[in-house]
């Protein structure tokens, strides 16, 4: 009786460590309201804005692909600006989780226009949490420029930070 009681104890005292790198679990926290700030806080220096006053779409987007299931893991909407976050936590990022991403990306600029009068469409921000090493940098960022004129197209940006960098490099 007094070996059940300890197990029972030493149980309840260890810490259990769990990862944000599964999309399961950072969809979990990120509805959580307590920790909307713990976002913000990430976020904001990827993005230099706040997040507090967006709201958290619960419908995923889902890729369009017949043979798996892919789905956009966060997607925030502001009612004060023309814009939409998209948040994707890779753990196992390839060349074809980031083309899938680019897919959201392009899905969410196609949603966002507005029939009517006068279209008025929102700006898409895309950020990519790798866990992965990057060699050079913490954060990359990336958007469309035309090759003639090299003028930005300002319809989306793409932020990509390599979770194995991060503390290393500042973001």
């Amino acid at each position: 009786m007094k070996q059940e009681e300890n197990k029972d104890t030493k149980e309840k005292s260890e810490k259990k460590f769990i990862s944000l790198l599964s999309d399961t679990t950072f969809k979990h926290f990120f509805k959580i309201e307590d920790y909307k700030e713990f976002f913000n806080t990430i976020i904001k220096p990827i993005i230099n804005m706040n997040i507090k006053d967006f709201k958290l779409y619960d419908a995923e987007l889902n890729s369009g692909n017949e043979k798996r299931d892919y789905r956009l893991d966060i997607l925030l909407v502001s009612d004060l600006v023309d814009l939409v976050i998209s948040i994707e936590m890779n753990q196992f990022p390839s060349e074809e989780t980031k083309y899938k991403d680019r897919l959201y990306v392009y899905a969410l600029l196609a949603k966002s226009l507005n029939s009517g009068e006068d279209i008025k469409k929102k700006k898409v921000i895309q950020i990519n949490f790798n866990k992965e090493k990057h060699p050079y940098v913490s954060k990359g960022s990336f958007y469309l420029m035309d090759k003639v004129t090299n003028r930005e197209i300002k319809d989306f940006e793409i932020y990509e930070v390599y979770l194995e960098n991060y503390g290393r490099n500042k973001i």
